[in-house]
C-alpha cells in the first residue's frame, strides 16, 4: 500500500531530527484505542518532547536565538499568539514561516535578495506587472487592521473575521505605489471543515450582512461568472469557492482584494506555498488538484493577482538569489528539512 504524504513527512521529519539533533525519543500522547477499556500512552513521532519544543529546536539553528526572540517580542506586545502546537509539531505548517521567511528580513542584504525571489516570482506571473523597488517589512501571521474597530475582529473595512496570511511582504513598488504579497503555507495540511458558525455565515448564506465575502468578490474582478453561483460538485454552497477544498485559499485572496479597495495597497499578489507531495494541492493521476481547481475559477484579472508555488520552486530560487555562505547554509537547512 502506497504511503500517503503525511506518512512519509512523519518519517521524513523523525529522520531529521535523530539524524542532526539526535532525537530519538518524541512526546507522548494518552489516547484509548478502540475496543480498549483503558488509555494508552502511545509515541507521536511528529510532536517534540517539552524540552526539545522550549529549546527552539523546531527553529533552524542558526538563525535560532533571533526567530525566538521575535517571537517572545511580539507575544509580549499581543502581535502574535501561536498555537500551543507551534514549537513541537513538526507537521503542522506554523512554524515554517519563521524559518523561511523570518530571515528574509533580518538585514538589509537579506531584504535585497528576497526582492530578487519575489520579482522572480512576480515575473512569472505576468512580466508587466510593477516590480519591487524595496521591501518594507516582512511580518508573519498578518491581518489588516481597522482603525476604527473596538474589538476583536478588528478587520470590519476587510472581510470582518479573523483571515489573516501567514506571511506578508510590504513592499514598494518600481512604480512608486505601494504593494503587498500575501502568502498561504501549507504542509501536510489539506482542506479542513467549516465550524457552524462560519457554515451559517459564509458556506450557505452569501447574503449575511457580518461578513463581507460577497461584496469583496464581486468589486474584485477577480472571478468568473460561474463562481458567484453554485454547481453540481458542490450541492448547497452558494458558490464552488467556499468549498473545503478551496475556501482557504479563496479568503486569503480576498483579503488582499480588501485591502486593494480599501486604498492600503495599489498591487497586490496572492502567493500558494505547499510541497509538490501534498497531492491534496498538487493532485496527481487520480485528482486535478486544488491549485489547478482554485485556478479555474479565476478571471484573466484574478490570474494576474494569485499563483501558486511548491517548497521545491522556491528553495531554487532562493539558492539562486542568496549567494554569501550563512545564507546557503540556511537554504541547505530548508531543502534537507522539507525536500524528499
Amino acid at each position: 500500500m502506497k504511503k500517503s504524504f503525511k506518512d512519509m513527512a512523519r518519517d521524513k521529519q523523525a529522520s531529521y531530527f535523530e539524524k542532526n539533533y539526535g532525537i530519538v525519543e518524541f512526546a507522548t500522547v494518552r489516547r484509548k484505542p478502540r475496543g480498549c477499556d483503558e488509555a494508552k500512552d502511545f509515541e507521536v513521532k511528529a510532536l517534540l518532547r517539552n524540552q526539545d519544543a522550549r529549546d527552539g529546536k523546531i527553529f533552524y539553528e542558526g538563525f535560532r536565538r533571533q526567530i525566538m526572540d521575535r517571537i517572545e517580542t511580539l507575544k509580549r506586545v499581543g502581535d502574535y499568539r501561536p498555537s500551543g502546537m507551534m514549537m513541537c509539531h513538526t507537521l503542522r505548517s506554523e512554524h515554517i514561516p519563521w524559518n523561511v521567511f523570518f530571515p528574509m528580513s533580518m538585514d538589509d542584504e537579506m531584504r535585497l535578495h528576497a526582492r530578487e525571489v519575489f520579482n522572480m516570482i512576480i515575473d512569472r506571473v505576468a512580466r508587466d506587472l510593477p516590480k519591487i523597488q524595496e521591501i518594507v517589512d516582512i511580518k508573519i501571521e498578518f491581518a489588516p487592521r481597522d482603525e476604527d474597530a473596538t474589538e476583536a475582529p478588528f478587520t470590519r473595512c476587510y472581510l470582518n473575521d479573523r483571515t489573516s496570511f501567514d506571511t506578508y511582504i510590504d513592499y514598494v513598488a518600481e512604480d512608486g505605489h505601494r504593494g503587498g504579497i500575501g502568502i498561504e503555507v501549507k504542509y501536510t495540511e489539506e482542506g479542513y471543515q467549516p465550524g457552524e458558525t462560519e457554515r451559517k455565515a459564509a458556506i450557505t448564506d452569501h447574503e449575511n450582512p457580518r461578513y463581507r465575502y460577497w461584496d469583496v468578490m464581486k468589486k474584485s474582478g477577480y472571478f468568473v461568472p460561474e463562481a458567484f453561483v453554485p454547481d453540481d460538485s458542490h450541492p448547497g454552497l452558494w458558490s464552488p469557492l467556499v468549498s473545503n477544498d478551496l475556501r482557504q485559499i479563496w479568503r486569503n485572496h480576498l483579503l488582499g482584494a480588501a485591502m486593494v479597495q480599501h486604498r492600503d495597497i495599489e498591487n497586490f499578489l496572492s502567493l500558494h506555498l505547499y510541497p509538490a507531495g501534498n497531492v491534496h494541492f498538487h493532485g496527481d493521476e487520480k485528482r486535478i488538484g486544488a491549485v489547478r481547481e482554485y485556478e479555474h475559477w479565476l478571471s484573466a484579472a484574478g490570474r494576474r493577482t494569485w499563483t501558486a508555488l511548491t517548497f521545491e520552486e522556491l528553495f531554487e530560487l532562493m539558492k539562486t538569489c542568496y549567494r554569501e555562505d550563512r545564507a546557503q547554509a540556511w537554504v541547505g537547512y530548508l531543502r534537507d528539512r522539507y525536500l524528499f
